[in-house]
């Protein structure tokens, strides 16, 4: 059944009003299962205004934080591609943004911040770089290069960011990210 509802909610025909999704999702038992559909199925949404009334599917408040959280990183995704990135913001505007960053004690909370500050500044590669030495962790590194991939003004050159992976795996990750 859940295989069945997964492919007519990511059917390129199908599109849906939120209404219309939580009846559909409200059949599936295990919360994780449907966080993973209505993810799947959020493209497909044609009232995308009223997506937060999904979060009423879900029992568990742990899953409700984690489609929250997916809505807004769509959200910054969006709002990052309509920029339309040419130009990198400056040196002193980088300069800025990394002290900012570097205000904060641990190493979770400075991904947040440099993620936050990926939302509005077009970036260059060489530019996403030095902020990547603010980190010592391949999974901040990664959730970094990740939300700032939409604002990088030479895409061309994103894949140099390979070498500030320590793991091959990382680095395998990165690139099958960036080709997609």
């Amino acid at each position: 059944f859940k295989a069945l509802l997964s492919k007519i909610l990511q059917d390129v025909n199908n599109c849906y009003q939120v209404v219309q999704l939580i009846p559909l999702l409200n059949l599936l038992a295990v919360e994780m299962d449907k966080l993973k559909l209505v993810k799947k199925a959020y493209p497909h949404i044609l009232d995308k205004a009223n997506s937060k009334k999904l979060a009423e599917i879900f029992s568990f408040k742990s899953m409700r934080e984690d489609f929250e959280y997916f809505l807004v990183e769509t959200s910054n995704i969006e709002h990052q591609i309509s920029l339309k990135c040419t130009v990198a913001v400056s040196d002193s505007k980088l300069s800025e943004i990394i002290s900012i960053i570097k205000k904060e004690d641990y190493e979770h909370d400075k991904a947040r911040v440099a993620k936050q500050q990926t939302v509005n500044n077009c970036l260059s590669t060489l530019q996403i770089r030095k902020m990547l030495e603010v980190f010592h962790h391949d999974r901040e590194r990664m959730d970094l290069v990740k939300a700032a991939y939409h604002v990088i003004v030479d895409k061309e050159n994103y894949k140099t960011l390979e070498d500030v992976f320590q793991f091959s795996e990382n680095k395998k990750d990165f690139l099958k990210f960036i080709s997609n």
